[in-house]
């Protein structure tokens, strides 16, 4: 992409995540369905620092709920012009990865 790119992973939900924000120029947040991932970032107040959502195994079952619920969540805040984009993947059956890409780079 004519860039370097560092990808900085961190491990659950907590004080690490919203202190990454502060050195990324993308931050990404991957759910999974069905995992109470999306319940938990929203308690931990991570949707207001996300730049992307993936809903990662989106082919499994609870995928569009969990789309809608966080769908529904960012639209709660200040009424602005952009949204965070939702994208919908399934890294096992590589769909969904260039929506991913595309997401990250714009």
């Amino acid at each position: 992409y004519g860039r370097d790119m560092i990808l900085v992973e961190t491990v659950g939900v907590g004080q690490s995540e919203l202190e990454i924000s502060t050195i990324c120029d993308t931050v990404v947040l991957v759910l999974m369905p069905e995992s109470g991932d999306a319940v938990q970032s929203i308690k931990a107040g991570i949707l207001e620092i996300a730049d992307v959502f993936v809903i990662n195994k989106a082919d499994l079952g609870g995928a569009e709920k969990t789309r809608r619920l966080i769908q529904d969540a960012i639209g709660l805040g200040p009424k602005q012009a952009w949204r965070p984009p939702i994208v919908m993947a399934s890294a096992a059956k590589e769909e969904g990865i260039a929506g991913v890409w595309d997401a990250v780079l714009a």
